[in-house]
């Protein structure tokens, strides 16, 4: 291009049209005019220019480390991946001394379209394709509205990408959408919403749609970057939920679920559950509930054959009824702690619909106010702790192991009466404690219809009293 020189009693104006610049990953053409005018203390420009860049990593090399934010410039080296710039515009009017006019003193803004950026911009986030963007560098700002994006599977159209100061550069990216529900769930194994659940989010399995909105603030200086947040509302439409180990699927779930880094709830949530209609709840553990993190509760009604049904589990009638109120909590422990809680299940029941027909002294009608509260815990992927009791004096405490892909009974105790249920050291099941009366062929008869070949009952009763 041609560059003109203008001196007067003014200064010296230096000019040229239409400047060309070209490389292997950028081109540009460029009108500038820079004034050094004895009135004013530093150069004043007046820059408009149209380029495109073809490896958009070219940028990382031509961004200059001493002019820019340190932390926004380290950013910047560690997460633009790949991509280019089909369409880039620049405009720039004011004194040197003001760049880049943070106060409104002048005019610095750069419009670009950007095509197949690969972006990682967070650790533990999963990166993120942005097959076209429209980004406007406005000042001390930088942000996107226009754009569709593709993160682990996880479409997103018209997100909004900010960096509301670079001179304290905070990365927020909003976003809201309908998506699979398949999506979204691979989506969140891929991010910090997977280890707020302790990596468990690869045990469920979600069918359907969900509308949803997630927000996420990231602090760009490498100190602060700890201390992101993210919130997500998801709004699942007659959804199905399974989880590994149970055998019935949450099935036309509806309500709003909401999570954050330190919290989580749930808004009019409801769904069906073994043939009935249930309410669910998700809250954060109370502050006495230092090792939970948060519950999800499920009240609904049942029965016996719907149990044995969607269970695929068989009582030999040794328990029936209807209209069978329960109260089912999952509790979800605190994973950021050193030694996390072992997840586990508690159900609650008043059974006042059912009959047990076991061997006394557990036959007959409930009456009066005997609660069943029973817990499953899950300490490890191959093992579950059954512990409860039913009435006050009937507890338990079973252990059942994995094989292959199945449970087996490993070994438990049933204990009559109060004192201590002591700790076992052979497997089998072990029946101990104070009971006024016991029918020892009624029970060995039970115990052949519901043991294996190879399991054993062990009698410990410490004391009858004949009636």
């Amino acid at each position: 291009g041609e560059i003109i020189w203008r001196k007067n009693s003014a200064g010296l104006k230096v000019s040229s049209k239409q400047f060309e610049l070209r490389n292997i990953d950028f081109k540009s053409n460029t009108n500038i005019e820079l004034s050094f005018l004895t009135k004013l203390n530093s150069p004043y420009l007046d820059i408009e220019s149209s380029w495109s860049i073809e490896n958009i990593t070219a940028i990382k090399r031509l961004v200059p480390e001493n002019k820019m934010n340190p932390a926004l410039y380290q950013w910047m080296q560690e997460s633009i991946q790949s991509g280019r710039v089909t369409n880039g515009k620049a405009r720039i009017i004011g004194s040197v001394e003001n760049f880049p006019f943070s106060d409104r003193n002048g005019i610095f803004q750069i419009n670009a379209q950007i095509k197949d950026l690969l972006l990682r911009y967070a650790m533990d986030w999963p990166e993120t394709n942005i097959q076209d963007m429209h980004l406007t560098f406005d000042r001390n700002q930088i942000y996107s509205y226009k754009n569709n994006l593709l993160s682990n599977k996880l479409e997103l159209s018209d997100a909004s990408i900010e960096i509301k100061d670079i001179f304290n550069p905070k990365l927020q990216i909003q976003a809201n959408s309908t998506a699979k529900l398949g999506a979204l769930h691979n989506f969140m194994m891929a991010s910090p919403i997977d280890t707020f659940f302790g990596k468990k989010l690869k045990n469920i399995k979600l069918v359907g749609v969900a509308d949803y909105q997630f927000d996420i603030h990231l602090p760009l200086r490498s100190a602060q970057r700890k201390n992101y947040n993210f919130t997500t509302q998801i709004k699942p439409k007659n959804a199905r939920l399974s989880v590994t180990w149970i055998a019935p699927a949450i099935e036309n779930l509806n309500g709003i679920i909401n999570i954050s880094r330190n919290d989580a709830s749930s808004e009019y949530l409801n769904a069906q559950f073994i043939g009935k209609p249930v309410l669910i709840s998700l809250t954060k553990a109370t502050e006495d509930r230092e090792f939970m993190s948060s519950i999800i509760s499920m009240e609904g009604v049942t029965s016996i054959n719907a149990i044995e049904r969607d269970f695929e589990y068989k009582f030999n009638d040794s328990l029936a009824g209807e209209n069978i109120k329960y109260q089912l909590s999952l509790n979800i422990p605190r994973y950021d702690l050193p030694q996390p809680k072992p997840f586990f299940l508690n159900i609650k029941s008043d059974l006042k619909q059912a009959v047990i027909n076991l061997p006394y002294p557990f036959s007959g009608e409930i009456k009066g106010i005997r609660q069943l509260d029973m817990n499953l815990l899950f300490p490890s992927e191959d093992s579950i702790h059954l512990d409860g009791q039913l009435y006050s004096d009937i507890r338990w405490d079973i252990y059942f192991k994995k094989n292959n892909d199945s449970w087996a009974f490993n070994r438990g105790t049933v204990f009559l009466g109060d004192g201590p249920i002591m700790p076992l050291d052979s497997r089998g099941l072990h029946i101990r404690g104070n009971t006024d009366w016991i029918q020892f062929d009624d029970w060995m008869k039970f115990t052949r219809v519901c043991s294996r070949p190879r399991e054993t009952v062990s009698w410990a009763l410490i004391s009858t009293a004949s009636a």
